[in-house]
């Protein structure tokens, strides 16, 4: 396994080399950002192929309205075989999140290698089941996922989120050559998807130029020392109720920190 995590690694370095990206100037960028229609673009993003169906499911759940969960019942759900679960998560999505918000994709998002991949806002998403039911089933997610990709050329989000909490090594090649046959336009969060594998399982990683821009907080901190401890609470508490620390210590850290939260709620 661990040959195979090398092996894979390393084809993401040397992609890194083929693709070359660099933010000198805009002669230098792997878009021609002359040519790029922004939002033609970023509505692609939004895009989720239409690799497979399940009849099963579209007799469960027949009608599919885009602002609204439907959740089978729980023998149905453990009735599903793995490509039916796959079907599932990734086409009949069962939690709505509610934030009131809407994140939007960066200005020139395709002239960088994002730090992250795009947070989710209002909208549907998929249910801890559905998730651990890909988990399960984690070598069928895979070469579902594979085969879409390889038929389409395109990673969606969902896929790039799912590959992450997999730890999807195996689908490194895949992800370079969908990347490098990207002809109008690279997506960026493909890179991103490849540098975040690599950020805490390929150590050589963390001495190249390009992870100390990405990730410069993993080699920033602060001495986790008593008396910077001491400093810390004493501020935060001054800061929130104008009362020194000290007239806490007595409560102990559960106390404090319950009455410390009470105050939040109820500070204007």
């Amino acid at each position: 396994m661990k040959n195979l995590l090398i092996k894979y690694l390393h084809l993401v370095v040397l992609a890194f080399c083929l693709i070359s990206i660099s933010p000198l100037s805009a002669q230098n960028y792997v878009n021609d950002t002359s040519k790029i229609d922004e939002s033609a673009f970023i509505n692609e993003m939004y895009y989720f192929p239409e690799c497979y169906k399940s009849d099963k499911l579209i007799k469960l759940i027949p009608k599919r309205n885009p602002h609204e969960p439907k959740v089978i019942s729980d023998a149905n759900f453990k009735a599903l075989n793995a490509y039916e679960h796959f079907v599932h998560a990734f086409y009949y999505p069962e939690t709505y999140r509610q934030s009131c918000s809407f994140f939007l994709y960066p200005e020139n998002f395709y002239t960088k290698i994002p730090i992250r991949l795009p947070m989710q806002g209002e909208g549907l998403a998929m249910s801890e089941r559905q998730n651990s039911a890909l988990k399960q089933n984690r070598d069928s997610t895979i070469l579902l996922m594979k085969n879409c990709i390889e038929k389409t050329g395109f990673v969606s989000d969902e896929f790039k989120k799912v590959i992450l909490r997999l730890n999807a090594l195996e689908l490194i090649p895949v992800l370079i050559t969908a990347i490098e046959n990207q002809q109008e336009a690279k997506d960026p969060y493909i890179l991103t998807t490849l540098c975040l594998l690599m950020r805490f399982g390929y150590p050589p990683f963390k001495s190249a130029e390009i992870y100390k821009q990405l990730y410069p907080v993993d080699s920033i901190a602060y001495l986790f020392s008593l008396p910077t401890h001491s400093i810390i609470m004493n501020r935060i508490v001054i800061t929130i109720t104008g009362i020194d620390n000290e007239a806490f210590v007595k409560y102990g850290v559960v106390n404090k920190l319950l009455f410390l939260s009470t105050l939040l709620i109820i500070k204007p």
